[in-house]
C-alpha cells in the first residue's frame, strides 16, 4: 500500500492561513484545520506540541503576506518610505481583513514576528537623513505616525471609511507633512519641564 504524503510544517501553516482568511481567526482550532487538509488532527501535532504553536506559525505566515504587500508599495511609491509603509498597512486591513485582526488585533509580546515588521530604527534614521530632523526624531515622529496610520487602517476594517486611495494618499501626507513642519518650526518636541 503506497505511503500517504507526508503533511509538512509549511502545509499547516498554509492550510492555517487559509482557515483564518475564509472564517476569522476565531475558527483556527484543530478541527478545522485537519478539515482543511483533509487528515486527522494526528499530523497537526506530530508537526507542532499544541494549537499556539500553530497559530504563531500562521502569524508568521500573514507577516510574510504582509511584506510582500509593503514590497509592492514600495515599488510603487518609490522614495516615499513612510507613505508605502501607511499604504501597506491600510492595504493589509482592506484586502486581508481576517489576517489583520491575526496579526494585528491582539496582544504581541517581545519576541513576536510582528514587534520586527518594521525595523524603525532603519526607517526613522533614513527620514531623519533625508529631511535633516534632530537625532530624537523617533520620540514623536514614528509613534505619531504609526498610530494615525493603524486608526485609518481600523476605520477601513470596520467599515468606518470607504476605500478611496487617493484620500487616504492625502491624509497620510498630510499627516506627514504636519509632523515634519512641527519639526521646522521647532515645535515637534514637548516643551522641557525644566526651567
Amino acid at each position: 500500500m503506497p505511503r500517504s504524503p507526508r503533511i509538512t510544517r509549511q502545509d499547516i501553516a498554509e492550510a492555517a492561513v487559509r482557515v483564518v482568511r475564509r472564517d476569522g481567526p476565531q475558527a483556527l482550532n484543530a478541527r478545522a484545520l485537519a478539515q482543511a487538509l483533509s487528515c486527522s488532527t494526528q499530523p497537526l501535532f506530530s508537526q507542532f506540541g499544541n494549537m499556539e504553536e500553530i497559530r504563531a506559525a500562521a502569524i508568521a505566515e500573514a507577516v510574510e503576506i504582509y511584506k510582500s504587500i509593503q514590497k509592492e508599495e514600495l515599488q510603487k511609491n518609490g522614495t516615499a518610505l513612510c507613505k508605502a509603509l501607511g499604504l501597506a498597512h491600510i492595504r493589509f486591513a482592506r484586502e486581508e481583513p481576517n489576517l489583520f485582526w491575526l496579526v494585528f488585533l491582539r496582544r504581541h509580546g517581545d519576541d513576536d514576528p510582528v514587534m520586527q515588521l518594521h525595523d524603525t530604527d532603519a526607517t526613522v534614521e533614513s527620514v531623519r537623513r533625508t529631511l535633516g530632523l534632530p537625532q530624537e526624531a523617533h520620540i514623536v515622529f514614528h509613534p505619531e505616525m504609526q498610530t494615525a496610520v493603524h486608526g485609518i487602517a481600523v476605520q477601513i476594517l470596520c467599515g468606518d471609511m470607504p476605500w478611496d486611495p487617493e484620500r487616504i494618499g492625502q491624509m497620510l501626507t498630510d499627516i506627514y507633512s504636519g509632523l515634519i513642519g512641527r519639526s521646522a518650526e521647532g515645535t515637534y518636541f514637548p516643551p522641557s519641564e525644566e526651567k
